[in-house]
């Protein structure tokens, strides 16, 4: 499964919480959502129209740790204007 992007930890009935969520995390920004930039891409070349696949409710699972990145960079001196366009999903 490692091979199509798919972490072990997702599979595992022993993985805890914080696994689960990196995993998962680590599947939507590394292997869905370039899989649905090129497929986007070649539907809208076939259809001779703008095809784009969103992905932003799966990014809406994820809040919480959006949340935190975004709290982590204007803690350290970040603008939360730029933290969030850095952080925020980008749907």
């Amino acid at each position: 499964m490692g091979s199509f992007g798919i972490a072990p930890a997702l599979l595992s009935t022993t993985s805890g919480p914080a696994a689960m969520r990196e995993a998962q995390r680590a599947l939507l920004t590394s292997t869905l959502e370039p899989l649905a930039s090129s497929l986007s891409q070649e539907f809208s070349r076939k259809l001779g129209m703008d095809t784009v696949i969103s992905l932003e409710a799966l990014h809406r699972t994820d809040w919480p740790m959006t949340a935190r990145a975004i709290k982590s960079l204007t803690d350290a001196g970040m603008s939360l204007a730029d933290a969030t366009a850095l952080v925020a999903p980008k749907g």
